[in-house]
This record gives C-alpha cells, sequence and structure tokens, in this order.
C-alpha cells in the first residue's frame, strides 16, 4: 500500500486503515463428537483413571502435609509410577500414563491457585460418565 502523507485527513486514513487489519476476526467452530460404544467405554476407562490419580493425591498430599512434610508434582510422578508397579494398582496401566500425569498437573494447578489466593482449596473431582 503507498499512502500520500500530504494532509492530516490522509494520515487519519492511514491510522484507521491499519487499525482495521490488526483487527482480524476469529472464528470459532463447534463439534459433536458421536463415539461409538467401544469409544465410550475407552473414554469411560480414561475418566476413571484420571479421577482415581487426582482424589488420590489430593488426600495423600493432605496427609504428607499433617506429617510436616510439602508435597509437589514431581513426587507425585515419582509415587504414581510406584503405584502402578503395585499389584493392587495394576489396572492403571490401562490407559496412558499421559492421562494420568495430566491429572497430577491439574492439581499442582489447582493448588498452585490457591496458594496465590487466586483459587479456593481444590476438592475431590466428580466427572460425569457419558
Amino acid at each position: 500500500m503507498e499512502f500520500e502523507f500530504c494532509s492530516v485527513y490522509n494520515i487519519l486514513l492511514f491510522l484507521e486503515s491499519m487499525r482495521k487489519v490488526r483487527e482480524k476476526m476469529l472464528k470459532a467452530y463447534k463439534f459433536r463428537l458421536y463415539p461409538t460404544k467401544e469409544q465410550i467405554v475407552k473414554l469411560n476407562m480414561h475418566f476413571g483413571h484420571t479421577r482415581f490419580v487426582y482424589n488420590y493425591f489430593l488426600e495423600y498430599s493432605k496427609t504428607q502435609y499433617k506429617d510436616g512434610n510439602k508435597t509437589n508434582y514431581n513426587d507425585w510422578s515419582k509415587v504414581l509410577t510406584q503405584l502402578m508397579r503395585t499389584e493392587d494398582y495394576s489396572w492403571l496401566k490401562d490407559v496412558n500414563s499421559q492421562t494420568l500425569q495430566q491429572s497430577l498437573m491439574d492439581l499442582q494447578s489447582a493448588f498452585k491457585h490457591f496458594f496465590s489466593h487466586r483459587g479456593r482449596y481444590p476438592i475431590n473431582s466428580l466427572f460425569l460418565f457419558l
């Protein structure tokens, strides 16, 4: 674009055109998923495992805090690895480890928001099943 800056009016037009270029319209798309029965079972399995890990480590953090220990994501991740190796919790291997690690990250984020006074104390997670 070439502009002649011979008057204040032309400068204002130029600035207005540049403002319009910066203001781009954002588009959003909505999608509706229709999972099969097999996919619903897998999704529910992921949701359930994630809920269990979140609630387990929330309770773990409470008990550790009562004993005078502070915990964080790194501690939880080590304990989760040990849990998955035990026979009682071997069912946690049925889903990807990234799903379980994300629930630990979500718990860490909830604690971070609580301690920076941007949120309330984390509560047990309740997911609805499909």
